[in-house]
């Protein structure tokens, strides 16, 4: 027992997790439903260099011999969020913890097929329409090659997700997010993560696109996040969770194609994907 809770001292002392380059925090947004009021949502997130996530229901796109214009067109989707994350919120967007298993299966690998055809990428997340699933869904969800899906349920704090199949987000637009953000930037666990999630055609129903411009500018400003996708927060949290230690606390592998940063004795080092780290003595 002594030898195992020295090690831990160790790997807890001399090496401390680190976002990306040292900063300080993450900001991530997911949003869902794929309508037209994307198309100035992500005008303003890119104004800011604010990334976001936008899980998109392909069944429901815009398709020319069904007219409905409210949906993005399927044309649009490459170019539009480039440089951002596209993710399943499933074809239609049915309640999954009432459909039978067969209907689950296919509202999600038929949305992903459809939705990395337009990418050109392999889609891994998701966010729940409705933010319904129980047990079942979460299992379904898994079989479906899907690494993490975003829920409705906002906690209100900056942990990180103990489980990314059952991810539930920060906050929502509308409840709170000012004096969530105030907290945020007064937390010090070096871990925190702001996800955000939402819907942009809240903002053209309530005429308030000002609240979001206004908030993204305030994030803009705060130069010590990393602004990621959420496939990015997963890829970085993945990697971090699955780091290989040697028996003796001395030797540290990446085995993936991430990068991942750690203060050692207060030092800022990049553990490159693949490379073996020793500690000095």
């Amino acid at each position: 027992m002594r030898a195992l809770s020295n090690l831990i001292s160790l790997f807890m002392v001399r090496i401390k997790f680190s976002w990306p380059t040292g900063k300080e925090g993450a900001f991530t947004t997911s949003w869902d439903d794929g309508e037209v009021h994307d198309r100035r949502l992500i005008e303003i997130l890119n104004q800011y260099g604010i990334k976001g996530t936008w899980n998109l229901n392909s069944g429901r796109l815009f398709q020319e011999h069904r007219g409905d214009e409210y949906r993005l067109h399927t044309n649009e989707i490459q170019k539009l969020f480039q440089n951002h994350e596209v993710a399943c919120h499933t074809l239609t967007h049915p309640f999954l913890d009432k459909e039978p298993e067969e209907i689950v299966l296919h509202e999600i690998l038929e949305d992903r097929r459809r939705l990395e055809e337009l990418m050109g990428y392999p889609i891994k997340g998701m966010a729940l329409p409705f933010g319904a699933y129980d047990q079942r869904t979460l299992r379904l969800i898994k079989k479906c090659g899907i690494v993490y899906s975003r829920t409705t349920n906002s906690h209100f704090s900056f942990k990180l997700p103990s489980s990314f199949l059952e991810w539930h987000p920060t906050c929502h637009p509308k409840v709170n997010l000012i004096e969530t953000w105030k907290r945020f930037l007064n937390d010090d666990s070096p871990d925190k993560l702001f996800s955000l999630w939402g819907h942009s055609h809240e903002f053209a129903r309530d005429d308030d696109w000002n609240k979001i411009e206004s908030f993204c500018e305030k994030v803009s400003q705060t130069t010590k996040l990393w602004y990621a996708t959420n496939i990015e927060i997963y890829e970085y949290i993945n990697a971090w969770r699955n780091l290989w230690c040697s028996i003796n606390g001395q030797y540290f592998r990446n085995i993936f194609a991430v990068d991942l940063w750690m203060w050692i004795d207060e030092e800022l080092i990049c553990l490159r994907g693949g490379d073996t780290l020793r500690l000095k003595a």
